[in-house]
């Protein structure tokens, strides 16, 4: 019940959104004016500001738990990017079907599931995975999203750079590098970076809902489905046979690598999708419809991991 009703206030956000656009109080011009300060700032503050917060301790007693989120991620990136490009469809729906099927909706979904249905060592490793494992297996979809974008000609060094002016690379180099030589940050620069970043959830949801009320259409939601099982379904089975069936984590970790790689596809991908070009309405469609169907996978999920 705590889930449906954490759920249920999420979508009211949305509602809020599409609301708005339908009264013509925003426009789609003002999602994209949100999305660039979410891409651009509030993101990059948040999770610069949460690498930095880190007990440095806690993380070296999971090396093993992040090595192997890490890897999966970045081995349906990788594998997912190959298959669409061998298939005849245009690249703002390849780049659309990636980001979407590996980025995961884990702050407004999963740390919720884990206060509520798991003890606090979940959490803990749901913090650990958010932030170490999705940044560097974000970073890579990044990074192949970049490469799809300019050129069918591999040109290591135009996509390299760009992606090293990524805000959200620049937040994360810059926040490991923080990290690991523990520099400490003054008390006005955390503060700050704290204001900045907690629009994020709440303009990510807003756009959502002004994304869904412009750019919805049924003629693609069948598609969405492709990328919204891949999600919900493919990616969280390939984690637990890894984690309870071949490499047996302990049992708190192996819990929280399902939980968190079955949650839908995540509301930044309405950013990604603006600031990289790609197919909005499948990106829309597909984050509402994989958020729909989580709530009746994310029950079997559960069941599963608790036996």
């Amino acid at each position: 019940m705590n889930q449906i009703m954490v759920l249920a206030s999420l979508f009211l956000v949305i509602l809020f959104g599409f609301l708005a656009y339908k009264f013509k109080i925003m426009s789609d011009q003002a999602a994209q004016s949100f999305n660039k300060l979410i891409f651009y700032f509030c993101a990059p503050a948040i999770i610069f500001s949460s690498l930095v917060s880190i007990d440095r301790g806690q993380l070296s007693s999971y090396p093993l738990f992040i090595l192997i989120n890490v890897s999966v991620l970045w081995s349906f990136s990788i594998v997912g990017f190959q298959i669409l490009r061998l298939l005849d469809i245009k690249r703002e729906m390849r780049g659309s079907l990636l980001y979407t099927s590996i980025s995961g909706n884990l702050v407004y979904f999963a740390y919720p599931i884990l206060l509520f249905l798991f003890p606090k060592e979940h959490f803990s490793l749901g913090v650990v995975y958010s932030v170490i494992g999705t940044a560097l297996g974000g970073l890579a979809t990044l990074f192949l999203l970049g490469l799809d974008k300019h050129s069918k000609i591999f040109d290591l060094k135009k996509n390299l750079s760009e992606f090293a002016r990524n805000p959200i690379v620049i937040s994360s180099v810059f926040g490991f590098l923080f990290l690991f030589f523990n520099i400490p940050l003054p008390k006005l620069l955390t503060d700050a970076l704290d204001i900045l970043g907690k629009p994020t959830a709440t303009l990510g949801l807003f756009s959502m809902g002004i994304y869904f009320a412009h750019n919805f259409g049924f003629k693609k939601i069948n598609l969405s489905l492709i990328p919204s099982l891949i999600k919900l379904v493919v990616l969280p089975l390939v984690v637990y046979l890894l984690v309870f069936k071949i490499i047996r984590l302990d049992l708190a970790a192996a819990q929280t690598s399902v939980i968190m790689a079955a949650m839908p596809s995540a509301v930044f991908s309405i950013v990604v999708s603006d600031v990289y070009d790609l197919d909005k309405t499948l990106t829309s469609n597909t984050v509402i419809l994989s958020s729909i169907l989580f709530l009746f996978t994310s029950t079997f999920w559960i069941w599963l991991i608790t036996l």
